[in-house]
């Protein structure tokens, strides 16, 4: 069964996020900072990592549905016209 480049780098992406938000969240609250300001910034950080690997996602599938097509026209380039 073959998967996606696409499809690994969302659930990397995820993982990342999930992370990434529970770490900023352990680090406002080690420095003291209110409960809620610390939840809205892992809240920011969780948005941010996901919407950088959503667009980074986007752009590998974009990326990879290109490539079939440049093959194509350069497959038609090296065919000989007599």
């Amino acid at each position: 069964m073959e998967i996606s480049l696409d499809r690994y780098w969302t659930a990397l992406g995820r993982f990342v996020a999930v992370f990434s938000g529970a770490l900023v969240v352990l680090l406002g609250l080690l420095a003291d900072v209110p409960l809620l300001t610390a939840c809205a910034r892992g809240f920011a950080a969780y948005v941010a990592v996901r919407v950088v690997t959503r667009v980074g996602a986007w752009a590998i599938a974009w990326t990879g549905s290109l490539t079939p097509r440049e093959e194509a026209i350069e497959a038609s380039q090296e065919v000989p016209r007599g």
